[in-house]
């Protein structure tokens, strides 16, 4: 009989660290919300690459946002908050779903934002 895992296994080690300290820049082991935006999130590329991989990659057969609405399972009532929105094309499918509720976007890139939907 198999035993369930418990734990995960953490493969860092001291050595790994020191060896992580030595090879990357130090500038790439913390940074601010502003240099992120700015680094990695000031145009679509980022949010183009994850948008591709997803669709290319993905195995379950629903639209993404039909997913995300059959797991919501939404009354029609709530106010939602979208943190990280990116150009909001799943909320545009939930918004029929949220006829007496509110829906709040925020993302902290200008460049994400601005991207136009599919279709």
């Amino acid at each position: 009989m198999r035993r369930p895992v418990t734990s995960r296994t953490d493969f860092r080690t001291p050595a790994l660290d020191a060896l992580a300290k030595e090879v990357i820049p130090e500038r790439h082991f913390a940074f601010s919300m502003e240099t992120a935006r700015d680094r990695f999130f000031n145009d679509t590329r980022m949010f183009d690459v994850k948008r591709d991989v997803h669709d290319r990659f993905r195995t379950n057969p629903t639209s993404m946002a039909g997913h995300v609405i059959d797991n919501l399972a939404l009354t029609g009532d709530e106010d939602l908050l979208d943190l990280r929105c990116g150009n909001a094309f799943v909320l545009e499918h939930l918004r029929p779903h949220l006829a007496d509720g509110t829906i709040t976007e925020f993302d902290v890139a200008p460049a994400v934002l601005d991207a136009p939907g599919p279709g």
